[in-house]
Order: structure tokens, then C-alpha cells, then sequence
């Protein structure tokens, strides 16, 4: 196959380990769901991938280790692992969240339509606080993590690249800040814990800048999904979708 969803599972899976459980419970509500399309479940973890073939998931096993980072500050640096290893598989993917939910069954057009825009597409979310620390303005508007669709593997590879940036930069920050006796601040911490900046960041680097709101939605904002809560954009758009995926719905 030439197109897949993916999703993955890192850490402690069961009901007592990641996020005080939420993982299982959105695991099994994914399982329940019917409107499921064929998806492979990345794994890290000899133990996580034995109990998700157990359940009857399609996994594929990319390391023993349930961590391959530290989850205290790079937890998020999983998820791009498993984008570069499932673009080495496929040449276009869907990466999805346990609790991104599919609400119907898929046009027979879903590739299509999402290969007309950008070859990597997210929901854009609006935080609380800043993220896109390298920008002149709309720093709270970021690439939500829950839907991430992407055709190349060298996306995935410059992503990479733009968190370990990141991460060198926060580093840098986090020993000057020492020495002064103070710490980072929580939006510095959060480049290199989550991996939504690094997306954030690659879609201002091939936009040569941050695109702007309009344009993001022309060109970056997936069709086919719509976030339950804080998404960027107005509700009349939002309703504009052919919406099969919610994203905290």
C-alpha cells in the first residue's frame, strides 16, 4: 500500500501508566469504534507490542525499549520517530492520536483530496500560552499533533531536525538561566517536550515565514478533521469540512 494511517504507543500503555490511564481508555475506545479505517500501530515496547497484537492491532515493532527518550522532558520526541519510520514504509501518511476519533467512513476520495494541498497538513490550534518563540507574531497559533498528514520522507527528517534545533536552543537557554539562579520559563521547556513547535517550524520555513492565517487554511488546514476544542479558526469554516476525524471530540 502506498498510504496509510498510523498511530503509535510508547511508555506505559496500561491502565495505571500514561496519563493516569487515558491511553487505555482511548485505545479501547478506538478499538470499539466502526468507522475505523485500516491503520498500523508503531510500538515502542516488546510489552506494548505484545499486548496490542493481543487486542488484534496491526503493529510493527520499532524498538524493545518503551522509552526511547526522557519522558520528563522530550516526550513528544517519540512521535517523530514514527513519522520518519512510517514514511520509510509508505509514501504518504496520516498520523493519528488515540484520541483522534474517526466519525464516519472516509470518501473513496480521502488521498486525493488531502494530496492537493501541502505535502504536510495540520489542524492549527490556538494555545494558552506562546509557542512559536522565533516569530514576530501569532506565537499561541501552532500545528496540532492529533492529524498529521505528510507525503515525504524528507519532511519528516527536517522536522526532526527542527526539534533537535530547538532543543540545542532551549539547552543553551536552560545553562545561561542557571547561572543567573534562575530557571526556564514553560514555554521554553515546551520546544523540546512537545513536537508540535517543530512542525510549527517547518511550516514557517517552507512558507518562508509564517503564512499567516488565511493562508494556512488554503494550504495547510486538513479537509478531513476538526479539533473538539481551541481550534484557530471561526466555526463557519470549521463547518465547511467534510469532517470524518475529531481531534478531543
Amino acid at each position: 500500500m502506498e498510504n496509510m494511517f498510523i498511530r503509535t504507543v510508547w511508555g506505559d500503555i496500561s491502565k495505571n501508566g500514561i496519563r493516569n490511564g487515558k491511553m487505555a481508555s482511548d485505545i479501547k475506545r478506538i478499538k470499539d469504534n466502526p468507522y475505523n479505517s485500516p491503520f498500523v500501530v508503531y510500538v515502542f515496547g516488546q510489552d506494548n507490542y505484545n499486548e496490542l497484537v493481543q487486542q488484534g492491532f496491526q503493529c510493527k515493532l520499532i524498538d524493545k525499549n518503551p522509552l526511547r527518550y526522557d519522558p520528563i522532558t522530550q516526550l513528544y520526541r517519540h512521535k517523530l520517530d514514527v513519522f520518519f519510520e512510517a514514511l520509510k514504509d509508505y509514501k504518504e501518511i496520516v498520523f493519528l492520536d488515540w484520541d483522534c476519533r474517526p466519525t464516519k467512513y472516509l470518501p473513496l476520495e480521502f488521498w486525493d483530496i488531502m494530496g492537493k494541498k501541502a505535502p504536510f497538513q495540520a489542524n492549527l490550534f490556538l494555545y494558552r500560552t506562546k509557542k512559536c518563540l522565533w516569530r514576530q507574531s501569532d506565537w499561541r497559533k501552532v500545528c496540532n499533533g492529533g492529524f498529521v498528514y505528510i507525503r515525504d520522507l524528507k519532511i519528516a527528517a527536517q522536522i526532526i531536525q527542527n526539534y533537535e534545533d530547538l532543543k540545542k536552543w532551549v539547552l543553551e537557554q536552560k545553562m545561561a538561566r542557571e547561572k543567573m539562579g534562575k530557571k526556564l520559563r514553560f514555554r521554553e521547556e515546551a520546544l523540546m517536550f512537545d513536537d508540535e513547535p517543530a512542525m510549527s517550524k517547518w511550516v514557517d520555513d517552507y512558507s518562508k515565514g509564517w503564512p499567516g492565517v488565511e493562508q494556512y487554511w488554503n494550504i495547510f488546514e486538513p479537509n478531513f478533521c476538526n479539533l473538539g476544542k481551541k481550534s484557530a479558526f471561526m466555526n463557519h469554516l470549521l463547518s465547511l469540512k467534510d469532517e470524518c476525524f475529531v481531534h478531543w471530540g
